[in-house]
């Protein structure tokens, strides 16, 4: 049996974790990572998500002497699916991923906690603000969820432990409708239609797009947009997305990386786009040593010098 390869990594939000262990996943070869507390949400993600120990084990240690979060960035999976678990690890029980149809509710990510609706500022287009609507923005959404049928789930609050918004989103949750953030990657995990709205900063769609690889996913290009559906249009959208014929850009283009994946260009019907892709050098490394097969939405990729 090959050795496992050793990494050591801080605390990191859970989309970034969910990012980096589908990155991991991706390859042939199995891994050890040590962290620096038990709460990390490394330790959430494989028992939840049923991760063999044949893949990967986690241990905790003092200190972290080679820890790698700042060779890291969120664009770190982009050339790798995510994690498609069949079954899952609720409160020491498992059970099967829910695909079916008809669930209750929509959940709605407004903030990434209490503290940042508090200091949530319209105006200032930083982030994390840049992400985020007012509440009063929001109303609108949730007026068209109720009209449409649903009951709404909001999962901001942290006190929620990660397990138990699994298990909502498995058996109840339709639909995500949210912020970039953590709950969408979690919702593609878990195979849930999922409606991101658009950063506060004009021209960013392609970061918006390369972030979420998803077919189920649609991404919304002006928050004004969402405001005009009305609820058969959410329902139809919502059976589209069920049938993976989400609005990515990248899924409907082709890319070509440059051979030290430095730059790539995607090229769609209308336009082409030549971008950095924001990659660490940790990553490329990863790339070209772990990853045999590039494949990005199930299309091989083709790479230029």
């Amino acid at each position: 049996m090959t050795a496992k390869i050793h990494y050591q990594l801080s605390a990191m939000a859970a989309g970034m974790c969910i990012s980096f262990i589908s990155m991991l996943m991706n390859s042939n070869d199995s891994y050890h990572i040590e962290v620096d507390s038990p709460s990390h949400t490394l330790f959430a993600i494989k028992k939840v998500f049923c991760i063999p120990d044949s893949k990967l084990t986690l241990s905790v240690i003092d200190k972290l002497d080679s820890n790698i979060f700042w060779e890291l960035s969120d664009v770190g999976k982009f050339t790798s699916p995510y994690i498609q678990p069949q079954h899952l690890n609720i409160n020491d029980k498992i059970v099967p991923l829910n695909t079916k149809r008809n669930k209750p509710f929509v959940a709605l990510a407004m903030y990434q906690d209490y503290e940042h609706l508090q200091a949530y500022d319209n105006s200032d287009y930083n982030w994390p603000n840049n992400r985020y609507r007012s509440l009063d923005e929001y109303s609108q959404i949730f007026k068209l969820i109720k009209q449409s049928g649903y009951e709404i789930l909001t999962l901001d609050n942290h006190a929620i432990p990660f397990d138990e918004k699994i298990r909502l989103l498995n058996d109840s949750v339709e639909c995500v409708i949210g912020y970039e953030g953590g709950l969408c990657h979690i919702a593609h995990v878990l195979q849930i239609p999922c409606i991101i709205l658009p950063w506060n900063i004009p021209e960013t769609f392609l970061n918006l797009h390369a972030l979420h690889l998803d077919l189920k996913t649609w991404f919304v290009y002006k928050f004004d947009d969402i405001l005009k559906w009305d609820s058969a249009y959410f329902q139809t959208l919502v059976n589209s997305l069920q049938a993976n014929n989400g609005n990515n850009i990248f899924a409907s283009g082709s890319i070509t990386f440059k051979k030290d994946f430095s730059e790539y260009i995607l090229k769609t019907t209308t336009r082409e786009y030549s971008m950095l892709p924001g990659y660490r050098q940790f990553e490329i490394d990863f790339f070209q040593k772990h990853i045999k097969y590039q494949q990005f939405f199930r299309k091989s990729i083709a790479f230029y010098n």
